[in-house]
């Protein structure tokens, strides 16, 4: 069987999933934000699992947009409309780690040895990336928009930087009991969809598809296996009583 078939069954899944999650991550700012009113929820954790929620559900519309234009044209890389829903998604859930990691340090742990910890990871992640993806950044830029350049640089550094202040979630997650645990499957989300980028950065940038496009599809798709799974804890989480040591 071709890649590309498997690419399609892939797709399919990131469909599925990804509409699974939009819903259930519309779900839990529904009852979040009833829980508001009726029970003693910290007001700092309803802004971040809202924020939370608003990005995966943008990323989710991003997704399907991008997989349905794909389909339709038969391109497996190219630049529109969808990049904006991801752009924001990208700000929402990185806005959201970032308020929580800073609230929970804030009061539990040395805010000052938390950003320190945050700021050497980061470093030595775009230290990383740029050494697998330098060599292909000028030949890839020949003839593209400033859009384009941008986005070039943009996801994969989003991504790491993602990934990293989400790993703040680890230290404090038992603080939260019942909410905790589904933070935990948007690490893991947060960490494939980092995977899903680079390959996805470095099969575009060379003009291929092969095994490093199936290998990206394929964390892209556990991705939002993960978020579903996350979003469908918390739901159920606030369907009964919350308990939170935040």
């Amino acid at each position: 069987m071709a890649l590309e078939q498997y690419q399609i069954y892939l797709l399919l899944l990131v469909d599925l999933f990804a509409v699974l999650t939009a819903a259930f991550a519309t779900l839990t700012v529904i009852r979040i934000w009833r829980k508001k009113s009726q029970e003693n929820v910290k007001d700092f954790l309803i802004n971040v699992f809202i924020m939370l929620a608003a990005g995966y559900i943008l990323y989710a519309i991003a997704e399907l947009s991008w997989n349905i234009i794909g389909q339709r044209t038969g391109q497996t890389t190219f630049v529109g409309f969808p990049d904006y829903f991801w752009i924001a998604g990208v700000v929402m859930v990185f806005s959201g780690f970032l308020y929580f990691s800073y609230k929970m340090y804030q009061r539990h742990g040395s805010l000052q040895k938390g950003i320190s910890i945050m700021s050497i990871a980061t470093a030595f992640s775009y230290l990383i990336i740029y050494y697998l993806i330098s060599n292909f950044i000028l030949g890839a830029q020949a003839g593209e928009t400033s859009f384009e350049i941008f986005l070039d640089y943009f996801y994969p550094i989003s991504s790491a930087a993602i990934f990293i202040i989400s790993l703040s979630t680890y230290a404090f997650f038992r603080r939260l009991e019942t909410l905790g645990r589904p933070l935990l499957f948007l690490v893991l989300y947060n960490a494939s969809s980092f995977c899903g980028d680079m390959l996805y950065t470095y099969y575009s940038w060379n003009d291929i598809y092969g095994m490093p496009g199936l290998l990206s599809d394929g964390f892209y798709t556990l991705s939002y296996i993960l978020s579903f799974v996350a979003f469908l804890m918390i739901s159920r989480a606030l369907s009964t009583k919350v308990k939170d040591k935040a």
